[in-house]
């Protein structure tokens, strides 16, 4: 469902018509992929996926690869004019459509040229989206150059709620003269939304009346201490309570504010938030005073909480219960761009909501070293216990299992390890002593497989001082370099596993707590982009999206785009990689602009016609009949040198299987025309060739290792292969076919 309908019948049925359906080139592409245009034909010039320069923009996939959120630099589709930041892509039975992520709003006319919205937190189906915005968007927000807020836009009925509205007469500032939009920052939630959190600095409720005389109505940017909120079923709560019910004339701020500066949102990523919230959103972690602004005065620890059930619990204990006289302390940057800054991440909490890993110089449980040293504990919520992690101390955790039982962290050592149920798995080290960023990071549900990005040189790969995309097998202690070039080739530039990294494409996103995937989540695919071509049919000497599987790596993008081609997002099982390029990989696509792309498995949709006035070849009509199918009678199944003869529309394509010889297939094709031949399928290592002149060929189709391994084991194995065909002119076709393979 669109976000934010059209209202006008015009434009719904102008959203109809411009829906094309896409059916990709036939370019050959990994497992059997097939290129989908998600974004519009009809965009006014404008970009999608990208910022016009290579450079990406916050994306996110839903978990089946239906849906994508995606940034947009202007109005397109059914929009034609004002400001368009993102878009929604639904995908139905015929095609891709999209629609405006967010509502227009009501801004001051300066204001709108530069600022837009940005912290986007999207629900799973991404029917809802939490977002911080100068303007008014629902509610009372009185519109001026200084109303910034808190806003959450609902597909069902089209409405914004406006969630930093004050529940109190009074508040401080009056929502008019908030001059700074960071002052209102999300810090999670439920994966439908229902439930969110947030901290803000103004007054919202009662309870905030001992926050409010630290405001200097004279300095914008006072250090008055925030509090923390949540918002549920259109009741706003305060999220930031002490366990003995009462609000902290300190405030309170989330376990992983993750930087100093609170102004400087746009690094807020996954890994600087750390599971803050779990991710049912029943359980938030947060510390209090805020750390970055405490005016009481004598000594005021900072201690960790996490509230549960709408109740606070002291985390930061002694066996007897008693607060940590020093309180905790904060670990160092996850992300090569937070080097300067000093980050406030006090904890690192589970996604199930029960534990919680933190760093006191206390001694807190039997077992810690009774010095002045920092020690790493972890916290069980629901016994309400505090144990101490030997070898831990001084570590920034970069990404866990979803029980933190295995986490990937680096430490004060300039080493990478993994902490493996109470083992430590050294996975590398630097050569130098210099401190290791990692991040992006993504770990699979177990912990079995860790993916993350650095710039560390590490010994035995080829990455030459530039960020790289590593994988880790926990299992079998092995460390991969999926985007590193071969050895003896020096790598060009840096490689990106998500679109929040802001090494590899040097520009900032826009504050995200819901992260891009960059890998399946079996961990089995890693996703990347990457300067340097790392296989044969990537010629363009531009950055272009890669899959890395155990058999090696494959092109997702074509390699023959004139600008770089940009990674967004990827479903969960990796079937869907979403791209952004200029490369009109979609006949229709002829803007060169950007545009999104899915490289889907199994993709492909049959071309409708477009309801649009035709010019020179576009009047000859399509071709009729069938894109590719069997003749009638026969099976569509092939053994041996068995043959098959199928229709590409008006031309034939005579087809002959014959059996695995040396671990391929070889294809017969007889080609009545210029065209080019794919085949790809699940367990075939797609192929294509081009033919200039007519005639019989044979395409040789290697399997894949897991296919091969099969095959020896069962002497008979049934594959899926799609064929596909496109003519130098005329319409491209494709159709797939089961295939009985023999020894």
């Amino acid at each position: 469902m669109p976000l934010f309908k059209p209202v006008a019948a015009a434009a719904a049925l102008l959203a109809t018509t411009l829906a094309i359906p896409v059916l990709a080139r036939a370019d050959v592409l990994p497992d059997g992929r097939v290129y989908e245009q998600v974004s519009p034909v009809e965009k006014n010039g404008s970009d999608a996926g990208s910022l016009g320069v290579g450079a990406p923009v916050y994306s996110h996939a839903t978990a089946d690869g239906s849906g994508l959120l995606y940034g947009t630099r202007g109005p397109m589709g059914t929009v034609h004019r004002g400001i368009q930041a993102y878009a929604v892509g639904r995908r139905g039975s015929d095609g891709w459509s999209s629609e405006s992520a967010l509502p227009a709003g009501t801004l001051d006319r300066i204001f709108a040229l530069t600022y837009s919205p940005y912290n986007l937190v999207p629900s799973d189906d991404l029917t809802k989206i939490m977002f911080t915005a100068f303007g008014s968007y629902g509610g009372e927000n009185p519109v001026s150059n200084t109303s910034a807020g808190l806003y959450m836009g609902n597909a069902d009925d089209g409405t914004v709620d406006w969630l930093s509205q004050p529940r109190i007469a009074n508040p401080v500032p009056a929502p008019g003269n908030i001059i700074k939009v960071s002052n209102f920052e999300p810090v999670g939630g439920s994966p439908d939304l229902s439930t969110v959190y947030f901290w803000a600095g103004p007054t919202l409720l009662p309870a905030d009346a001992a926050r409010a005389p630290f405001w200097d109505p004279n300095d914008a940017d006072s250090t008055v201490p925030w509090g923390l909120y949540q918002y549920s079923g259109g009741v706003l709560t305060s999220a930031g309570t002490l366990p003995d019910g009462t609000e902290p004339a300190g405030g309170a701020a989330p376990a992983s504010s993750g930087r100093t500066e609170r102004f400087v949102s746009n690094f807020t990523t996954p890994e600087t938030t750390g599971h803050q919230v779990s991710r049912d959103g029943s359980t938030l972690l947060f510390v209090s005073p805020d750390p970055q602004a405490n005016p009481l005065t004598g000594p005021h620890p900072i201690q960790l909480y996490v509230r549960r059930g709408g109740r606070s619990t002291l985390i930061s204990h002694s066996p007897d219960g008693a607060a940590a006289p020093s309180g905790v302390v904060p670990v160092v940057a996850v992300n090569q761009s937070q080097r300067d800054l000093r980050a406030h991440e006090y904890a690192y909490g589970s996604a199930d909501g029960k534990t919680a890993i933190f760093q006191s110089p206390d001694v807190l449980a039997s077992g810690a070293p009774n010095d002045s040293a920092v020690k790493a504990y972890r916290y069980d919520v629901d016994t309400d216990t505090v144990s101490y992690l030997p070898g831990v101390a001084g570590a920034t955790i970069v990404a866990a299992s979803d029980d933190d039982q295995r986490f990937l962290f680096t430490d004060s050592e300039t080493r990478i390890a993994v902490w493996d149920q109470g083992n430590i798995k050294t996975v590398a080290s630097s050569p130098t002593p210099t401190r290791i960023y990692l991040s992006p990071a993504r770990s699979t549900a177990t912990g079995s497989v860790f993916v993350f990005t650095t710039e560390v040189a590490i010994p035995g790969f080829n990455g030459g001082g530039f960020v790289q995309v590593y994988r880790y097998d926990t299992a079998q202690q092995q460390l991969t370099c999926v985007s590193c070039p071969p050895a003896g080739i020096a790598p060009s530039g840096s490689a990106t596993l998500s679109n929040e990294d802001t090494v590899g494409n040097a520009v900032l996103p826009s504050g995200e707590l819901v992260g891009s995937r960059g890998m399946s989540e079996d961990g089995d695919r890693v996703f990347f982009d990457t300067p340097d071509a790392l296989v044969p049919d990537d010629a363009n000497a531009k950055r272009d999206v890669y899959e890395w599987t155990p058999s090696g790596v494959s092109l997702i993008s074509s390699g023959r785009s004139q600008d770089p081609s940009i990674l967004l997002d990827n479903s969960a099982n990796g079937n869907d990689v979403f791209f952004a390029t200029t490369e009109g990989l979609d006949p229709d696509d002829r803007d060169l602009s950007y545009d999104v792309y899915d490289a889907r498995v199994g993709g492909g949709f049959t071309r409708a016609e477009r309801a649009a006035p035709c010019a020179g070849d576009a009047c000859r009509g399509a071709l009729s009949g069938p894109l590719l199918s069997p003749l009638p009678g026969t099976s569509g199944a092939f053994d041996g040198d068995r043959e098959q003869v199928a229709l590409v529309s008006s031309v034939k394509l005579k087809l002959g299987v014959r059996k695995v010889l040396n671990g391929s297939l070889r294809i017969v094709v007889a080609v009545p025309l210029a065209a080019r031949v794919s085949v790809s399928g699940s367990g075939l290592r797609g192929v294509g060739k081009a033919y200039t002149t007519p005639g019989t060929y044979t395409i040789k189709v290697p399997l894949t290792a897991a296919a091969k391994r099969n095959l020896k084991r069962r002497h008979r194995l049934k594959l899926s292969a799609r064929v596909q065909f496109a003519p130098t002119s005329g319409a491209a076709s494709s159709s797939t076919f089961t295939l009985t393979a023999k020894a």
